[in-house]
């Protein structure tokens, strides 16, 4: 069985990668808002726009947490090409992993890794920001950036609690960072200004 689930692993992560450097060939991307944000802060997301989320890392050096099991084991594979540090854990499984997630993101970032945090992950509810961000912004002294990954032709996947979304090719991409977020640790606010980087996203589309 291990040898059949480490074949199943290779062939999914080897075709999202392919298919993550095919749609960065046939779209038309624009990073914009990222030139104050210098090389330490956390980047802030909704997981549905994972897919696109390397491709908005203007850091050398991150970290990311993903899942233990199949699925954590096909993205660490998939978004290898982004030289991450990876930390796994089992979300929800055991109390003292989230615990120990924190702990390692926490000891990256004094490594000199800066983060990237899906604030509704990892099952959700979709767009219903965590407090974890707040308190690894206060331990680690990184600033939060809301960004915001936004498509003008896209495939969302009716079934993922997330509404992940793949852009279609020659679709325009924008990604946003709005640098002016003030970070007051209410989850509301960061909600705030996470839609409101999307509303500006997408009139630059």
């Amino acid at each position: 069985m291990s040898i059949i689930r480490n074949i199943y692993i290779l062939v999914v992560s080897s075709l999202m990668k392919l298919m993550m450097n095919i749609v960065k060939k046939i779209i038309r991307m624009d990073i914009i808002g990222f030139d104050g944000v210098g090389d330490s802060g956390i980047i802030a997301l909704w997981h549905e726009g994972i897919f696109m989320a390397g491709y908005a890392n203007p850091f050398k050096h991150v970290a990311v947490l993903a899942t233990k099991g199949l699925r954590g084991e096909i993205l660490s594979k998939s978004i290898e090409q982004f030289n991450p540090k990876i930390i796994r854990t089992s979300f929800g499984k055991d109390p003292k992993s989230g615990a120990y997630a924190t702990l390692q993101l926490i000891r990256a970032a004094e490594e000199g890794y800066n983060l990237v945090i899906a604030v509704d992950g990892p099952k959700g509810p979709r767009r219903q920001v965590k407090p974890g961000i707040f308190y690894l912004s206060e331990k680690t002294g990184k600033k939060i950036v809301p960004i915001s990954i936004v498509a003008s032709r896209k495939i969302t996947l009716p079934f993922r609690w997330d509404k992940y979304f793949i852009p279609l090719p020659f679709s325009h991409v924008v990604i946003y960072a709005d640098t002016d977020y003030k970070n007051d640790g209410n989850p509301e606010s960061l909600k705030k200004a996470l839609l409101k980087a999307e509303e500006t996203a997408k009139k630059l589309l």
